[in-house]
This record gives C-alpha cells, structure tokens and sequence, in this order.
C-alpha cells in the first residue's frame, strides 16, 4: 500500500511516490529508506505499488531487465517498448516471487506514462497523469486540480515535481498508507533520467 504519481511534462515525465510500506495482510506500516521506484535503462523508470514482496525484491526485476537490455529504437514506439520488451520481463519477475502476484507497476518510458496492473494490461496515459496505490486517485484529484488551465505535456521538469510533491502530500493527507518522505524520478524523452528526493 503506497502512493504512486506520475505526471508527463515537456519532455518527460517524472513519477514521484512515497517511502512507506505496509503490509496489506496485517494493515502494519514500515519506514522504509528504499525508494518504490527504479531506473531500469536510461529513460526509463518503474515505480511498484500493490504487493510488499514486489517492492522488497524490485533490485532483482532492475537486474532481470538489465540482463535483456531494453534497446531504444526509431521503429519502435514507446507503446511496443512497453510491450515487447519491459512487459515480458515485468511477468517473469512477478512470477517468480508470487504465485498470484498483485502489484502494479507505473512505468515512464522515454517521458510517457504505462500503468501494469495485476492482470498485466497495459494502459496508457490520456491525460498526462496517472496514479497508483491507495492514495491514488487522491494524488490524481490534486494533480488535476493543480494543473486546471494548463495544456497536456506544456509543464517543465521542475513544475511537474512540484506538482507531484504537492499531490503527495494531499495524499499523505488523507490516505492512512501514504507516508510523508517522498522519491522522484524523472523519465526522459531523449533517455537521460534525474533523480530527486525531498
């Protein structure tokens, strides 16, 4: 249980998320100094939400992913990426440390946001925000509050982290699973990743 934003900006998207975890079975928070999110190449980012396992062992997915490269290509699109070359490996990796896994993964490949969910859909992002966790459509509601009068992808870096960071906190706010030190990381159009933490 967690809380996971993602907003796309002006030439990329940053997903931002919480440092909390919490076991779903039990309700029991854990601080935690690792991030929920992780550069898997270049451009390429995966914040994981949903299952504590998934989020303890995301080095070994980061590992996996490495292992079979994911190659940037012009006669790809960012949607067949996602697909042909992270989704294959994103179900081998939850498979291995659950026989039903549960967690859901925002992906930002190349500055464009990709939720997984459980069932291992893909869907992508119409309106330049997605969230994830219990508090995510609380973080959506604000990011969309926030962003009223602003042009889909017209946002820089700096402004779309903020915005993120605000959402957060509204979801700290109101979600008991939220937690209130937050990790961001910052998908690239060109594949060039910026990490912040507050």
């Amino acid at each position: 249980m967690t809380t996971i934003i993602g907003i796309e900006g002006t030439y990329g998207a940053v997903i931002g998320c919480d440092l909390q975890a919490s076991d779903g079975m039990s309700g029991r928070k854990y601080n935690m100094n690792a991030s929920k999110l992780r550069t898997l190449s270049p451009g390429v980012v995966v914040g994981v939400a949903g299952d504590l396992r998934a989020v303890q062992h995301l080095s070994r997915f980061e590992s996996m992913v490495r292992d079979v490269g994911i190659e940037k290509s012009k006669d790809l699109s960012r949607h067949e990426i996602m697909c042909e070359q992270i989704l294959p490996v994103w179900k081998n990796y939850l498979r291995t440390i659950s026989k039903k896994p549960s967690a859901i993964g925002l992906f930002g490949v190349y500055g464009q946001l990709f939720e997984v969910g459980a069932s291992f859909d893909v869907a992508g992002c119409t309106s330049g925000v997605l969230g994830v966790g219990t508090g995510g459509d609380i973080a959506v509601g604000a990011v969309m509050a926030l962003l009223s009068g602003k042009k889909k992808g017209k946002i820089s870096c700096r402004e779309t982290t903020s915005i993120a960071t605000k959402s957060l906190e509204i979801a700290h706010t109101f979600d008991l699973y939220t937690g209130k030190q937050i990790d961001f990381k910052w998908s690239s159009i060109l594949g060039d990743t910026v990490r912040e933490r507050v």
